[in-house]
């Protein structure tokens, strides 16, 4: 991520409850997972974090991206909803989510 300034850098530092210094621990244990294949990475990582860290971890690493006008409380708590319909998936084995995010999506959850 890159900032305008150092002044603008500390604001987002700081800025409130789901700011990037809640985060930046979580993503500092991410790091060693980097090397792995998609799968090993995202199995290594919904065993290390929480879906509550790894919502958070994903609102903030896609910060401007999708739709900003939701708080973020509301953008962490469908991001956790989909993390976990997506965790009860691989539970029961289902191989091709497609109608579950066309439902979802449908239902106005906008990760």
């Amino acid at each position: 991520m890159q900032y305008c300034s150092r002044d603008c850098q500390r604001r987002h530092w700081k800025a409130d409850a789901f700011c990037h210094k809640t985060v930046c621990a979580q993503l500092k244990a991410l790091l060693p997972l980097l090397d792995k294949g998609e799968e090993e990475f995202v199995s290594a990582a919904r065993a290390l974090l929480s879906i509550e860290q790894l919502a958070v971890v994903y609102d903030n690493v896609s910060l401007g991206n999708g739709d900003r006008t939701l708080s973020t409380a509301e953008r962490l708590r469908q991001t956790e909803a989909m993390l976990r319909v997506q965790e009860r998936m691989a539970q029961m084995s289902v191989h091709d989510p497609t109608d579950t995010l066309h439902t979802l999506r449908a239902l106005g959850f906008r990760p």
